[in-house]
């Protein structure tokens, strides 16, 4: 008795101890209403998809719990990561109208949260936050339950009218059945992706020609994979039909000016007069000048956007060179091509000399159709 009547001098004492007690006792409420799971989960119906797309896209597979501002969601992902739907138990914090921020995405612009259709007698809401993930939002209560869909793709109403319920105590089975639908799947693509990489892998063994490099660089260059961290690049309509060899050079690691560098079988191209087909100007033929005193060609252009190309045609044994140079048209300027980077266009272009392929050895092949 005395140590309350020792409590009530002090009232700052008091108070504080009557507000925590009661944010503890909010915290625990908190938690039971938002931290439960909800009894029914609403999910695709496995049995609504057919195609390999459809199915590893839309179809749930994996389940996490994640925790977010609006209380603790359990997440159900596609297979291939495409979408994620989170269930939440009902709660005063989620409202469908208001699209709330429940993945916390940032955004310079975002659209008006707007009704999208109907679903089992309530509104479906979405809203695109504009942001570099391009991913799409859609928000409804179906019951008890608050239902949030964030997806790459938009299907307005097709996917929700899709749903089923799922009663919480049978989430086991209903994800044994979609990993049974779409494990053959995604084993299947990963054994053909492997294949692919694998083909990729050695591309540049089977290039039909002798390729080759700069042996020296104008002062100040480089390979631009030095800064990019990218490898050079095979390039070809499949892995085992490759057509180029393809780098770029550059002195500024901005890299606003670069010379690219190009290899292809000398019998795939034309050279005199109209020298091509040119990669990097929609595979055409240009008018062509031979370069006086040296082995190469010449073509130059400005193109439709006002920019400023240069191209240098070299054959080399059973292989043709070819360099771009591109200078972007900025503000009407007409753009002019300097003498020091015409110089280091020559420069590169001349001192190429044939390589062993196996230099090219973990280069990275791309599917290019000519």
């Amino acid at each position: 008795m005395r140590k309350f009547k020792h409590l009530s001098k002090r009232p700052l004492v008091r108070s504080a101890i009557i507000l925590l007690a009661a944010l503890i006792c909010f915290s625990a409420i908190a938690y039971v209403v938002m931290g439960r799971p909800p009894n029914t989960l609403w999910l695709p119906n496995s049995s609504a998809y057919s195609t390999d797309d459809d199915i590893l896209y839309l179809l749930p597979v994996k389940e996490r719990y994640e925790a977010t501002l609006y209380g603790r969601g359990l997440v159900y992902t596609s297979a291939n990561g495409s979408s994620s739907v989170y269930e939440f138990a009902a709660n005063p914090l989620l409202d469908a109208s208001k699209c709330p921020n429940i993945s916390g995405r940032s955004s310079l612009d975002p659209t008006k949260c707007e009704i999208q259709g109907n679903f089992n007698g309530s509104k479906l809401y979405g809203i695109d936050r504009s942001d570099a993930s391009s991913l799409t939002e859609q928000f409804i209560q179906l019951g008890n339950t608050f239902v949030y869909i964030v997806a790459n793709f938009n299907r307005g109403t097709d996917y929700i009218h899709n749903f089923i319920p799922v009663p919480h105590n049978q989430i086991n089975s209903y994800l044994a059945n979609t990993e049974k639908v779409a494990g053959p799947i995604t084993a299947r693509q990963q054994q053909a992706k492997s294949v692919a990489d694998q083909k990729a892998a050695i591309a540049y063994t089977k290039l039909p020609f002798t390729p080759a490099l700069p042996k020296t660089l104008p002062t100040g260059w480089q390979m631009l994979t030095k800064i990019t961290g990218q490898p050079i690049q095979v390039d070809g309509p499949d892995a085992d039909h490759p057509m180029l060899v393809s780098t770029d050079y550059t002195n500024d690691k901005n890299i606003r000016e670069d010379v690219e560098f190009h290899v292809g079988l000398l019998s795939a191209f034309q050279i005199g007069g109209s020298c091509g087909p040119t990669p990097g100007y929609s595979m055409q033929n240009l008018p062509c000048t031979k370069v006086p005193g040296t082995d190469y060609y010449e073509a130059s252009l400005y193109d439709n956007n006002g920019d400023f190309v240069r191209y240098l045609y070299r054959p080399l044994g059973n292989s043709l060179v070819i360099t771009e140079i591109e200078l972007v048209d900025n503000g009407g300027t007409k753009p002019t091509l300097s003498p020091e980077l015409e110089r280091a266009q020559n420069a590169i272009t001349s001192s190429a000399l044939p390589i062993d392929k196996s230099v090219l050895k973990g280069s990275a092949y791309s599917m290019v159709f000519y």
